[in-house]
């Protein structure tokens, strides 16, 4: 997670300010309209401190990515080490039926494995340094199975620890339960409508209703209208075909940046029922080019 100027830097005292962080978000994402606004920036900046000790109380441990940089540290404001990850999480934690039905387990990306891991282990065997941190953790992996731990990082680590602080706070998490229609009273949002076990349910909200349902990489006709890809593979969830969006169109909410993504390279899946997988570090490898359709290279594999 991105979060500059965040508790844990200032516990290690590496030197990160609000403003540094301002200036940077306004090289990279300038203005391009309500959703990138000066104000959505501060409240961005403003809340990270608040939410990381926040989640800290309800058990979540966090480590820093203390070699991870940001994209474009060049630009002003830019620096290394803002990046924050959960610490090696026991996925035997939750209940088995839940890691069951986790991304973690369905993709087989569940490794001991945390972001300062990556470049270094890319390295295993070039230098020194990339043996030493191969070797460490190929025996973490077979530590953590001698003590009986499924210990998994990154991705597959936080959204299972995030699943823990739920199941532990007795939250409701319905799976496949798509979203239907919202249930709107004298022009405000009060509830929603979503199909659970085949029935439909409607969900009354006191408190407001957010839509966190992601894009729509897996709708053909929308990537060709926004985007020009006819076709194509993407990583990005099955789910993600728009629908939410659609929904909160037809009750008048604001879209923006349509026509962007977090464009990268995928190799197709080996079987339909796999996400394809996404190319961050291989692209960069030594000796490795990406080249367009005439065969031109055109950009740095090590681009963000």
């Amino acid at each position: 997670m991105w979060l500059p100027n965040n508790p844990l830097m200032k516990r290690d005292g590496a030197g990160d300010s609000r403003e540094e962080a301002l200036a940077y978000m306004e090289a990279t994402i300038g203005d391009v309209g309500t959703a990138s606004s000066r104000e959505r920036k501060e409240a961005f900046v403003d809340s990270i401190d608040e939410c990381v000790t926040m989640l800290e109380k309800l058990g979540m441990e966090f480590a820093r990515a203390a070699d991870y940089p940001d994209y474009y540290p060049e630009l002003p404001g830019g620096k290394i080490g803002r990046a924050i990850e959960v610490k090696l999480f026991d996925a035997k934690d939750l209940p088995e039926e839940w890691w069951e039905t986790s991304r973690g387990k369905s993709d087989g990306v569940a490794f001991p494995m945390m972001t300062d891991d990556m470049w270094l282990i890319a390295r295993a065997w070039s230098t020194p340094s990339g043996f030493m941190r191969g070797a460490k953790f190929v025996f973490r992996g077979v530590g953590g199975a001698v003590r009986g731990r499924r210990d998994i990082g990154m991705g597959a680590g936080l959204t299972a620890s995030f699943m823990t602080v739920a199941q532990r706070q007795g939250t409701q998490v319905w799976l496949n339960s798509p979203l239907e229609h919202l249930v709107v009273e004298d022009g405000r949002v009060v509830g929603a409508v979503v199909t659970k076990d085949g029935t439909q349910v409607r969900v009354r909200a006191t408190r407001g209703v957010m839509l966190g349902a992601g894009g729509f990489a897996h709708n053909a006709e929308w990537r060709e209208k926004y985007h020009g890809v006819p076709v194509g593979w993407s990583s990005a969830n099955k789910g993600n075909i728009g629908t939410t969006i659609e929904i909160g169109q037809r009750h008048g909410a604001a879209v923006a940046l349509m026509d962007d993504a977090w464009w990268g390279a995928s190799i197709p899946a080996p079987t339909p029922e796999m996400n394809p997988s996404f190319l961050v570090n291989e692209r960069s490898m030594p000796f490795s080019i990406i080249v367009d359709a005439q065969g031109n290279r055109f950009a740095n594999e090590s681009e963000s």
